[in-house]
């Protein structure tokens, strides 16, 4: 499970980080994940897929309080002038298909990214391995302001 955040501590590193690049014309950017990475390390891939389906509700449970604490993360960074963007890593799927089928990933999972990466208030990028074109055009729909100036 999530620790409590230190956010003495995490922007005095931010900082540290940022002075060390200094004018090199270097980004500073941080990274972390979502809520379904971590579940899935902390269950087991297996144990994760069948409890979905026998106690989905322990599911949900966990995947809120890694929406909690990655969200608390990302209001942090977002205030920070010194990180430039931040980087989203999740994978969510397999080289043939994602990890649940695609309107269960949808149902399931994506309203928790939704949750996480909304209170994202700078640049960022996501990233996942293997094929995710099953939910890619819901990914790609924008839902945050960074999108909406990008698109115009």
């Amino acid at each position: 499970m999530p620790e409590k955040i230190d956010e003495g501590k995490l922007i005095e590193n931010v900082r540290k980080a940022h002075e060390a690049i200094g004018n090199s014309g270097l980004a500073l950017f941080v990274a972390h994940l979502l809520c379904l990475d971590p579940v899935i390390m902390d269950m087991g891939f297996e144990n994760f897929c069948i409890k979905l389906y026998t106690d989905s509700s322990l599911v949900k449970e966990i995947m809120e309080r890694y929406t909690q604490y990655y969200s608390k993360l990302d209001q942090i960074y977002s205030k920070l002038p010194e990180i430039d963007f931040i980087w989203i890593g999740e994978d969510i799927a397999f080289n043939d298909n994602t990890y649940l089928r695609p309107k269960v990933f949808m149902e399931t999972v994506y309203p928790y990214f939704q949750r996480i990466t909304s209170n994202i208030k700078k640049p960022w990028i996501y990233h996942s391995d293997g094929n995710i074109m099953g939910v890619l055009d819901e990914l790609l729909k924008p839902r945050h302001e960074c999108y909406s100036s990008l698109a115009t």
